[in-house]
């Protein structure tokens, strides 16, 4: 028989959208992430919303 999975044996991983962090900021993001007791946090921005990474033709 298989040993169940112990709460400590989980990796916890947040990935955040740094688009709107100022937004998320004023709103408790900070105060939030710091009670999650993430493993990885993983930041990650859409370039598309970003008029000067974009391709003209």
């Amino acid at each position: 028989m298989a040993r169940p999975l112990l709460p400590e044996t989980f990796t916890r991983i947040i990935t955040i959208n740094l688009n709107d962090i100022r937004s998320a900021a004023g709103k408790g993001f900070y105060e939030w992430l710091a009670q999650q007791e993430a493993n990885i946090i993983q930041p990650r921005r859409n370039v598309h919303n970003y008029p000067h990474n974009r391709r003209s033709n």
